[in-house]
């Protein structure tokens, strides 16, 4: 309770019962917004699902839900905040089984943390933070997308443009893969230049909804669940194994149109009509002996989480194909595949301790 509600209590008459009934009012939304939470009608940050995960079976975050359609609300503050808590700390308490008391109190704080975050009025504070933290834990890229989105916003009306864009004439999402693609990558004519950012299950591009009302300006996204077994699965699992490949491979940066075609080739080449990795995916939770494998969880005894052999089995389909799709890369581009095979001789040249040009004779 802060000082000033203190106070109007102490000083009893109409102070209190405006603060009385503020205090009443306040709870009154808080409990129906974790009830209808608890329901599955409202959604928070679901931090258990990876980007990936909520894309493929078409889950977003801060949302109500309505048949299999969400509609974000946080953009639309006061509300969109005391919603957000409340569905944050439903989710909290049912996932409360995976925490020590230690790390449940510094949950709280994340849920606080996570609804501040989402508001776009916050979003430099806790950008230059992660920023500083990504960059400091490897990830050199980290810092110079913090300074293209500010820099972002320093050119005239790039919020309306890149609001108008995705309205009127680019609703696709994009990989961005340098620092003048994060800085120009939502504006009008250049957005079309860049690739698709592709579902991560089926290969297809990735592609906004539109918002409620005029999209234009609306502050209220959509996005509808995708109904697919799969994704349903992958997510309920929460299967963080399911991330895209790496831009990098043995040592080789794959350029942005490399990378697409190996997503492509992950998702709808390799195996084959009847057999892409989508379908080797359903025919595997189908089967008896998938059913009957664990789902994980954490070890009651030794306080260790248990990925489980469902998730152990798709890991298993995931990394053949994903390997399948680097190899089928290779004999497309032999200048890839160049780079590729120098760089493994380098390794063992390095490992080996000897000259790189003798490594190479011993191939």
């Amino acid at each position: 309770m802060n000082a000033e509600t203190r106070r109007a209590l102490a000083a009893g008459g109409r102070e209190a019962d405006i603060a009385w009934g503020r205090m009443a009012a306040g709870t009154a939304i808080l409990s129906v917004a974790s009830y209808l939470s608890a329901q599955g009608h409202i959604v928070g940050a679901l931090p258990q699902l990876t980007k990936d995960q909520k894309q493929v079976a078409g889950i977003q975050p801060y949302s109500v839900k309505v048949g299999d359609t969400y509609y974000a609300f946080n953009r639309v503050d006061p509300v969109g905040m005391l919603l957000g808590f409340a569905a944050d700390a439903v989710n909290l308490v049912q996932h409360q089984d995976q925490f020590t008391t230690m790390q449940y109190i510094t949950s709280v704080s994340d849920v606080i943390s996570q609804n501040l975050s989402s508001k776009t009025y916050m979003s430099g504070i806790f950008g230059i933070i992660k920023a500083i933290d990504d960059a400091a834990n490897g990830k050199p890229k980290a810092m110079e997308a913090f300074i293209a989105k500010t820099g972002r916003g320093l050119i005239p009306f790039s919020s309306l443009l890149a609001q108008s864009n995705k309205a009127l004439f680019d609703q696709t999402a994009h990989e961005v893969s340098d620092f003048a693609d994060m800085l120009f990558g939502s504006m009008p004519g250049y957005s079309n230049s860049l690739p698709p950012r592709r579902n991560l299950l089926t290969g297809s591009p990735v592609v906004y909804e539109g918002g409620l009302g005029a999209d234009i300006a609306s502050p209220i996204y959509t996005m509808t669940e995708k109904g697919d077994p799969v994704a349903d699965e992958i997510a309920r699992l929460k299967w963080d194994g399911f991330v895209h490949p790496p831009k990098r491979f043995n040592g080789v940066d794959l350029s942005p149109e490399q990378y697409d075609r190996l997503l492509v080739l992950m998702t709808q080449e390799v195996g084959g009509a009847g057999n892409l990795m989508r379908d080797r995916m359903e025919q595997i939770i189908k089967s008896p002996q998938y059913q009957e494998l664990g789902t994980g969880g954490v070890n009651s005894i030794t306080g260790v989480f248990d990925k489980g052999g469902q998730q152990e089995m798709l890991n298993r389909v995931f990394g053949m194909y994903k390997r399948a799709a680097y190899q089928q890369l290779m004999q497309e581009d032999p200048e890839f595949a160049s780079k590729v095979i120098g760089g493994k001789k380098e390794k063992q040249a390095n490992f080996l301790g000897i000259p790189i040009q003798d490594a190479a004779a011993n191939q």
